[in-house]
């Protein structure tokens, strides 16, 4: 605190990442229900180092009849990066869904070899400012410069690639509290993404030229506290999105411009107290994507309805046992350019938690995720290349405080 009415608060990460994932994938639909599939597979190595800092300066003010709650921000960031993509080499090039027999792969094919340095600065500084007792108004302008510069290290020529983006972005908000424990919001705001590659990695030399994607977001929403310790909230929203693009629906390796889409949709959450010993966080979603203009096409990844629950219940002041379930409905693997649009069921998952608190300094928590050991498909990068959801499987961690 660095007076009774000026506070700051500062971060700073510094981390070092060395990941690896591979993947050996449906590379095309099944000729028959017991036919064969084609198959592809890929390595994809990644070596990274982040630092990140930010500060916040919050000063609480009145002008008049006026009070002001004014934040002043700033944040940096680095990311460096090198990633490689090895295309793999199998004994068979296809999968018989008959015999089941999986062929033997070698990760051997180079196919893309990239390093990259991110850097990033944005200042902002947002006022809310309370007109009453009934209603405050938020506004705020974020300023963001985002500079990729890198090597494309493959083929044999080594490309350079690089470029810098500068972006204000507004927000405005209204609240309007008609009694102490109830309150009504609306609210407008932009925001945008660098052409930048997957994680921040590359520039093909067509992304180069293309201004970022533009985000804007209308929502409108109410917050009831039931109690000091039990809050309802809902909200209605529209996400429109221009310059967006979308993977390609039979090529996991590129991407298309679609132009602009529009998201419009509910979430509805509970979060509390139920009693003193049952705690419970659940909500509700309900989102309708779609190419704007065009509601015929529906964008991929994104279901229309999800809804999950999670309950806490403490036995006794040390012993605790919590249960969620997690439930999605079907949604289009890729953008839906057809009826042959791959799509993927619904499912339903239910996860389960023990907590035991040894002492004040030693917490002991251990999770099981799909506790049915449930078959689903979380998500996909294109009509082929689908992502099973995990099996069930357990973890153990230890909390310490000293």
């Amino acid at each position: 605190k660095v007076s009774g009415n000026l506070t700051f608060t500062g971060t700073m990460l510094y981390g070092d990442y060395n990941k690896i994932y591979v993947n050996v994938f449906a590379n095309g639909a099944a000729t028959a229900q017991n036919g064969a599939v084609a198959l592809s597979s890929y390595s994809d190595p990644t070596t990274r180092e982040n630092f990140i800092a930010q500060g916040n300066l919050m000063w609480d003010v009145a002008t008049g009849f006026l009070e002001h709650k004014i934040l002043f921000g700033l944040e940096y960031g680095n990311q460096q990066s090198a990633n490689r993509r090895v295309n793999g080499t199998l004994s068979s090039s296809t999968f018989n869904l008959a015999t089941r027999v999986f062929p033997t792969v070698n990760f051997n094919v180079l196919n893309r070899n990239t390093v990259s340095d991110v850097e990033f600065f944005s200042a902002y500084v947002q006022d809310q400012i309370s007109l009453g007792s009934h209603f405050d108004v938020v506004a705020g302008l974020r300023y963001d410069s985002f500079d990729i510069g890198g090597v494309d290290l493959f083929p044999a020529i080594d490309r350079p690639f690089a470029r810098k983006d500068d972006k204000i972005s507004p927000r405005i908000g209204l609240i309007f509290k008609p009694q102490e424990n109830v309150s009504f919001y609306s609210s407008y705001s932009q925001s945008f993404l660098p052409r930048s590659g997957d994680q921040f990695l590359a520039l093909t030399p067509s992304q180069e030229n293309l201004a970022p994607e533009k985000f804007t977001n209308y929502e409108i929403g109410a917050k009831w506290n039931i109690r000091s310790n039990l809050n309802l909230t809902l909200a209605l929203f529209q996400l429109d999105r221009s310059n967006a693009t979308t993977p390609d629906p039979l090529n996991t390796l590129v991407s298309i411009n679609v132009g602009k889409t529009r998201t419009q949709g509910v979430e509805l959450s509970l979060a509390g107290q139920i009693t003193p010993e049952w705690q419970v966080h659940g909500g509700y979603s309900y989102q309708d994507a779609v190419l704007a203009g065009n509601d015929t096409v529906r964008l991929g990844q994104v279901p229309k309805h999800q809804a999950s629950i999670w309950n806490r219940y403490n036995f006794t002041d040390a012993f605790g046992a919590g249960v969620g379930i997690i439930h999605q409905s079907s949604q289009y693997a890729a953008i839906r350019a057809s009826a042959a649009t791959t799509q993927l069921p619904s499912f339903t998952r239910v996860d389960a938690a023990i907590y035991y608190e040894v002492s004040d300094a030693v917490q002991l928590q251990f999770n099981v995720e799909n506790l049915f050991d449930t078959s689903y498909f979380a998500d996909a990068h294109n009509n082929n290349n689908i992502s099973t959801g995990a099996p069930i499987n357990g973890r153990f961690t230890v909390r310490a405080k000293f």
